[in-house]
């Protein structure tokens, strides 16, 4: 557990090796295998001239951990797509994962995320940012679902607010 959340004190300083250091310290699976691929993660979307071979790596970790049904999990895998460029053998990776069954999704976020994708690929700001808005509303970043955190990822990527992917993307993988 320490191990654990100084690796995140670390990552969020951007000192991505003794992050790495300190989470070989006390490991413990799966939770120091999530937080090795959002070290990984992190580190590529910070330093983008970097291979992402790790990560390719990653994705066999992660079909070999027993518990996939962290929300954590999905939203590392959520953010590698969005970020990774796929080659036909990343993309037949992620489709054979089995990742939760039982994710429901309400009414509200489904149509949130349709219109997000729509209006926020058509570039219209306003309406995209009052998704947006209503989205997050009072809630802190951690507390979105997984739908609401894709939906507003979606958003700020297709409306090209790049520092504020990044910052929101971060702040996922801490």
């Amino acid at each position: 557990e320490a191990s654990i959340l100084i690796s995140k004190i670390y990552q969020s300083k951007r000192m991505f090796e003794e992050a790495k250091f300190s989470l070989k310290q006390n490991y413990k699976k799966p939770e120091s295998d999530y937080r090795k691929i959002a070290l990984e993660m992190a580190e590529l979307i910070y330093k983008p001239d970097r291979n992402y071979y790790e990560l390719e790596n990653d994705l066999e970790l992660i079909k070999s951990i027993e518990n996939q049904e962290s929300i954590f999990l999905k939203k590392l895998l959520m953010i590698m797509i969005m970020n990774l460029e796929l080659d036909n053998e990343v993309v037949k990776n992620f489709r054979d994962m089995s990742i939760s069954k039982d994710q429901k999704i309400s009414g509200k976020d489904f149509k949130n995320l349709l219109l997000a994708e729509k209006l926020s690929s058509k570039k219209d700001y306003f309406n995209s940012i009052s998704i947006l808005f209503d989205i997050v509303g009072t809630q802190d970043f951690e507390n979105l679902n997984l739908i609401e955190s894709y939906t507003v990822l979606t958003i700020l990527k297709n409306l090209e607010l790049n520092s504020e992917f990044e910052k929101f993307t971060e702040r996922i993988l801490l």
